[in-house]
């Protein structure tokens, strides 16, 4: 049926949550690997005593 309704609430609300997660600064921001140099998201890193190599 057109037009749609309404978004109800509950989807505005989750719409909202989820623009502001993707916008936030770690989504964007970029650091340098520890073993290579390459610029990679902040979001997908580990420190080095996180992680698992020698």
């Amino acid at each position: 049926e057109f037009p749609p309704c309404p978004p109800s609430r509950e989807l505005k609300s989750k719409i909202i949550t989820g623009w502001c997660d993707d916008m936030a600064p770690e989504a964007f921001q970029e650091c340098g690997c520890a073993v290579c140099g390459q610029l990679v998201p902040t979001c997908d890193t580990l420190t080095l005593a996180e992680s698992t190599t020698n």
